[in-house]
């Protein structure tokens, strides 16, 4: 599973990759045998419905940047691939404020333009919260009012959240109250990141590891990463 952010004509940096090496790596994965796939067929295949793929891949997207609107999804639609963009729902039509950023944000209009063919929506809180660091009670107020946002502009989203920084309780007691948070709201997928390789069938559907894809990393970096989920330190 891999993780990337925002999309650039030719800017690059630690959460930003400019679409002619983004289509690069589209490539290098069709000629490598892998296959995107969406959660929602991660998910189906979870519960005994349909097939995966041999190499399948997820291609997730944080934050609903619009460039994921403009450079992303045309070069979705052109290799034929699906990606799923996590939402949060707060910043919808503004702009990255949770990092006192400029950026935008994809607004309703945008975001119900896209083909589910394509993109698939998926949450990430509603204020853009980690996690780590919140009680149960703020985060079950802030995944509620996520959902509630979501249904409420008549966005279609797959059960999935992708946890802002990657954050979750350490706290074993408490990681298993927020497992139980996320069940009894519907969700049945929890993202991190964690550069780790995915074994099927998952150990935990809310532990999933992803791969950071960097934006300012040679392309020889995500073809380690790729295989091995990290680059290992000289």
């Amino acid at each position: 599973m891999l993780m990337y952010h925002s999309v650039s004509v030719g800017e690059a940096d630690f959460l930003t990759i400019p679409a002619i090496g983004l289509e690069r790596q589209f490539v290098h994965l069709e000629r490598r045998g892998y296959q995107p796939i969406s959660c929602q067929q991660l998910i189906d295949w979870q519960d005994g419905k349909g097939t995966l793929p041999k190499r399948p891949v997820i291609l997730t997207f944080d934050d609903g940047y619009l460039s994921n609107a403009t450079l992303l999804y045309p070069l979705l639609k052109k290799h034929h691939l699906i990606a799923t963009i996590f939402i949060p729902t707060k910043f919808i039509g503004q702009t990255n404020a949770w990092d006192n950023g400029t950026e935008a944000i994809m607004d309703v209009q945008t975001l119900q333009s896209l083909d589910p063919n394509v993109v698939e929506l998926g949450l990430h809180s509603h204020a853009h919260l980690n996690y780590k660091h919140a009680d149960l009670t703020t985060i079950a107020e802030d995944l509620q009012t996520c959902i509630a946002t979501m249904n409420a502009i008549g966005l279609r989203c797959v059960p999935a959240l992708a946890y802002p920084y990657g954050g979750v309780p350490k706290d074993r007691a408490a990681l298993a109250e927020l497992e139980k948070l996320l069940q009894a709201n519907g969700i049945r997928l929890g993202l991190r990141i964690g550069n780790q390789v995915n074994v099927l069938p998952l150990a935990n559907p809310y532990l999933i590891k992803r791969i950071d894809i960097r934006g300012d990393e040679p392309f020889w970096k995500f073809r380690v990463k790729l295989r091995l989920g990290r680059v290992k330190p000289f």
